[in-house]
């Protein structure tokens, strides 16, 4: 039985024919001059182990990069610089009894005190394993602090459209009709008076509303907001004008004013900080997915 050749002995002889020595000239600095078959036999051997052993790592950098490009294009999830805070899936008004809202990327619960919010990037197995990619980054305090600030802003934009709704009727002495034939306060049309207030309020404008009288109806742009009442449309107008006026500058104001501007803020670091960590190439550490392969 041939003597089994060390593989040390077999990677020396590949490095001198690596090195441009030939099967002949490697025979000859061996003392026992073993057979050319064992040498060229060996040499293959171990080229071959190289070859695969590089085409693995190969093969395990470009699923590392795929890997890292999968978990980080999850990202587009998160609010970018043109996220709207306010827009979601009930106008105020309509809300304003609702236990749930839905927005772009996010949706919300009514608690006892505030507006839980929870992202749809948070139910995604990306964000567990960037989690474990990246356990102490600032990126997570950050998206904690956006889901936090538009809580708060929901918050004061429904409370914000309660005091519009509740100074109307209040000013009025009318209530929200349900019934098309009741007289009283218009929802849909309100909820359009809403609207508009928010805007202003979330820009601090102070610009009139132009209410129009037709046909004993009290309207806004296209809206009417009062149905047949034994009040004077005339006198409605002025007492709405005069209730919304009230409202500039009060707490509800002032409160959506700040909300509003505070996650506008947050929100435009949250993006930024998501752009850059979208540019990242490399991921440190491991993820329970990556720790599969010996890398």
């Amino acid at each position: 039985m041939p003597r089994q050749v060390p593989l040390s002995k077999k990677i020396e002889w590949t490095d001198l024919a690596d090195s441009g020595l030939s099967v002949a000239e490697i025979r000859s600095l061996e003392k026992n001059k073993p057979d050319p078959r064992t040498i060229s036999s060996s040499i293959e051997q171990v080229r071959g182990q190289r070859r695969r052993a590089h085409a693995k790592e190969i093969a395990l950098q470009q699923g590392l990069k795929e890997h890292w490009h999968l978990l980080l294009e999850k990202l587009e999830l998160l609010p970018t610089l043109e996220f709207e805070w306010s827009n979601f899936d009930w106008k105020p008004v309509f809300a304003l009894k609702t236990s749930k809202l839905k927005g772009q990327g996010w949706s919300a619960t009514r608690g006892q005190t505030e507006w839980i919010v929870n992202l749809t990037f948070e139910h995604t197995i990306e964000f567990e394993l960037l989690k474990e990619h990246l356990p102490s980054d600032t990126f997570w305090s950050l998206m904690t602090t956006f889901k936090r600030d538009l809580g708060e802003a929901l918050g004061a934009r429904l409370a914000f459209a309660e005091a519009v709704i509740s100074e109307v009727e209040n000013s009025t002495n009318l209530s929200v009709t349900e019934e098309e034939s009741d007289p009283g306060l218009v929802l849909a049309g309100l909820a359009r008076l809403d609207q508009f207030l928010e805007d202003q309020a979330i820009k601090d404008d102070i610009s009139g509303l132009n209410l129009k009288i037709e046909d004993g109806v009290v309207w806004f742009q296209n809206s009417a907001i009062t149905k047949s009442t034994d009040l004077k449309a005339d006198s409605l107008k002025v007492v709405i004008e005069n209730a919304v006026n009230g409202l500039r500058g009060e707490d509800a104001w002032k409160g959506l004013l700040a909300a509003a501007a505070k996650v506008e803020r947050t929100t435009k670091t949250l993006a930024n900080e998501t752009a850059v960590l979208q540019l990242s190439t490399v991921l440190p550490g491991e993820c329970r997915s990556c720790a599969r392969y010996s890398v």
